[in-house]
């Protein structure tokens, strides 16, 4: 089994990895289409195992000061993925809080930014096209929309009441035979 040689017996958990070795592991992950890949078929998993392998390899004969195993090497990407969106989140739920006061502190982290850049709108979430709850004024912009069609359909309603009104004035007046001036 080719994973069989990979197995340490002394450290099943291993060293952390050094800032050049992560940076050198990105460099790998960037240059494997099939890693970034989303999608998980029979084949396309098959793939990725294989790719694994392939790039455990590459990475224990250049950086590693303690061999990995693909295993090792594969939770390392998902916790990177993991803490490079916690820290998107940490980021953007900064920018968007309320309460006034400075903001919190986050350093940068050019390992996790990296990974954000590469994992594009999935590191990043969503964006809301009219704003949210910090900006400045009364209302956002979606909401003075809501407000203002609100506004036209009570001016809209009442005209129509208005109308109806003077109608059923002018109606009775008619049948009352008055001819006299309001």
């Amino acid at each position: 089994m080719l994973l069989a040689r990979y197995h340490t017996p002394r450290d099943p958990k291993g060293k952390p990895l050094t800032k050049e070795e992560s940076k050198f592991f990105l460099d790998l992950i960037e240059g494997s289409k099939i890693i970034s890949s989303k999608t998980t078929n029979a084949y396309n998993n098959k793939m990725k195992t294989e790719e694994w392998v392939r790039l455990t390899e590459r990475f224990n004969s250049s950086a590693s000061n303690s061999p990995r195993t693909p295993q090792q090497l594969r939770l390392k990407w998902e916790n990177l993925k993991k803490d490079s969106r916690k820290r998107s989140t940490k980021i953007r739920m900064n920018q968007i809080k309320t309460g006034g006061g400075p903001a919190d502190y986050i350093p940068s982290d050019d390992i996790l930014d990296r990974v954000s850049g590469m994992l594009g709108s999935t590191g990043s979430g969503f964006t809301v096209p009219f704003g949210g709850d910090k900006e400045t004024g009364v209302y956002t912009r979606g909401t003075m929309v809501m407000a203002e069609t609100v506004v036209m359909a009570v001016l809209v309603t009442t005209q129509h009441y208005q109308w109806n009104w003077i109608q059923a004035s002018i109606a009775q007046r008619l049948r009352s035979g008055l001819n006299s001036t309001w």
